[in-house]
């Protein structure tokens, strides 16, 4: 699947050098979706609104789909928990009257600032092994 998904993005000429940059490029549209969706929100626009939840949910989706247990072990069967909680989050938020569920777009967003520092910090562990690779 992350092969599928790397395809798309590269017949739309942006150059992904590794899954990593994806990923991120990911989570960083689900942030800006999401706070799309929060103006929306604010604004009583329900169609935006809708549409802009939908794309986030997108997103979550491919995230989840493209965990592999195998080779992700632990993280990957934590990561499939939280981004189901966040696909159903956002869905109730979707499906919620104006502000009554703003807590509901509140959370997808700090846990993803939550997920990319653990994520980053997990990475660089890897690519930062030695004194030389560092700043």
């Amino acid at each position: 699947m992350y092969a599928q998904a790397l395809n798309s993005y590269n017949q739309h000429n942006i150059n992904i050098e590794t899954p990593e940059k994806l990923i991120e490029m990911l989570y960083e549209g689900a942030l800006r979706f999401t706070s799309f969706a929060k103006k929306a929100i604010e604004k009583n626009d329900v169609e935006k609104k809708v549409y802009w939840i939908n794309r986030t949910i997108n997103i979550f989706t491919e995230l989840l789909i493209s965990l592999d247990a195998k080779k992700g072990g632990d993280i990957a069967i934590y990561l499939s928990g939280l981004y189901e909680q966040q696909i159903k989050f956002l869905t109730q938020a979707s499906l919620s009257f104006f502000g009554e569920n703003d807590y509901s777009l509140r959370l997808p967003m700090l846990t993803m600032h939550t997920i990319s520092g653990f994520l980053l910090y997990n990475l660089s562990k890897e690519y930062l092994r030695h004194t030389y690779d560092r700043l």
